[in-house]
This record gives structure tokens, C-alpha cells and sequence, in this order.
């Protein structure tokens, strides 16, 4: 049943994905998009993860590998929350949001999600986030190294359905492959191959927020 369950997914991300590419325009986002949360759903409905090193196990990592290298003058700027039941519609982050209005309108608010396998790290950035002051910093701290490449993305044109969208003001840090033709990808999640996340990844997202936080 499993295994059935993890050819169902890789047949509907390859064929939203190669739909999207070749029609492109309007036709080929509106199939992509549609392919994506039938996914989403099956995701949510189907049987739980088999393995999550990388989703989302690495997230947690990163955050706790921040925790620790990060000065005690420097952790007093920011909050470390772990969010709980994502995948079922995100509400930990939901609830959190609701019960605390004004963090939900007005505070940046980073999310790490897959973060453990790829050699890109994209920032993605809601509109809110991105126009505030401190955004600046996040995007300075993300630098090319250790053969990890950042790229500083708005939402438009990107689809990460991670904690961060229950904020307005949310930004999502993952880390992906890329393929011609096809783009930025994660890989291996919600399948039994889940078994793996790079410490270098963890390691360089951890040197970056702790960069960020210094500048504040």
C-alpha cells in the first residue's frame, strides 16, 4: 500500500510539472496548480510518512543548530517556535497566529521546511516580509558558500504551502535540487527514501540566521 502510495505521488509531480513547462501561459499554471493540491490533498488524506528526515525533521534541526550557536544577547531578539500538524493544514502555526494578532500582522516571521537536501537554498518571501526593513539583512546574510547556492525569492511564481503563509509577513527557507527543465524541486518527500539530510545544509542556515539576527 505504500509503495502504491508513493508511485500515485510521483506520477501526479511528474505530470503537473511537465504539463506546466510545455503548455506554460495561463493553461500550463492553472494544470500545474490544480495537479498540486490534488496532491496536497492525497498528502493530508493518505497514510502518514513512512520516514521525514528531510520533511520535516531537518527544519527542527536547523532551528535547534541556530538555538545553539546563537549568543545569548543575540537570542533575546528573536522567538523559536515549533509548529505542529503541518500537513493537516497547517494548524499549530494557525493557531498560534490566531491567538497572537499582532505577530500575525507585523512580525518577520522565517520558516525552515525540507531544508536538509540540495544544494540551493531559496528564501521565499511574502510581499509584507520583503518590504520591511530587516528583510535587507535576511537577504544579506544568505551568501554563497560551501558549494550552497542562496537565491531571494518573492512569492510570485513559487508554491511552498509550509507554516509561514499563516503570517503576513512570512518568509520559508528550503532547500532544493534543480533540473533543466523542470526548476527547483525537493526531493524524495512523503516516500520511504526520506532517509537523509546534509549537516552542511543545517550548519549553513544556522551561520546565516545568526548572521542576520547580529545585524539587528
Amino acid at each position: 500500500m505504500k509503495e502504491f502510495w508513493n508511485v500515485i505521488q510521483m506520477v501526479f509531480t511528474a505530470v503537473g510539472g511537465w504539463l506546466g513547462y510545455f503548455l506554460g501561459g495561463n493553461d500550463g499554471l492553472i494544470i500545474a496548480l490544480v495537479v498540486y493540491y490534488a496532491l496536497l490533498l492525497l498528502m493530508i488524506a493518505g497514510p502518514a510518512n513512512p520516514n521525514n528526515v528531510n520533511d520535516n525533521t531537518s527544519g527542527v534541526a536547523a532551528l535547534l543548530e541556530t538555538m545553539a550557536r546563537m549568543p545569548k544577547e543575540q537570542r533575546e531578539k528573536a522567538a523559536f517556535i515549533l509548529f505542529d500538524n503541518e500537513e493537516k493544514g497547517r494548524l499549530g502555526s494557525r493557531a498560534f497566529a490566531a491567538a497572537n494578532p499582532k505577530i500575525k500582522k507585523q512580525t518577520l516571521l522565517i520558516n525552515m521546511d525540507c531544508v536538509g537536501v540540495g544544494e540551493h537554498i531559496l528564501v521565499i518571501g511574502k510581499n509584507y516580509a520583503r518590504a520591511k526593513a530587516e528583510y535587507a539583512f535576511l537577504e544579506q546574510s544568505f551568501t554563497p558558500r560551501d558549494g550552497l547556492q542562496p537565491h531571494c525569492y518573492g512569492v510570485t511564481g513559487s508554491v511552498c504551502n509550509s507554516d509561514h503563509q499563516a503570517f503576513r509577513c512570512g518568509v520559508v527557507i528550503v532547500a532544493c535540487r534543480r533540473k533543466k527543465g523542470m526548476g527547483f524541486y525537493t526531493t524524495d518527500i512523503h516516500t520511504r527514501r526520506d532517509t537523509q539530510a546534509d549537516q552542511k545544509n543545517l550548519d549553513y542556515i544556522a551561520e546565516s540566521l545568526c548572521d542576520f539576527t547580529a545585524k539587528l
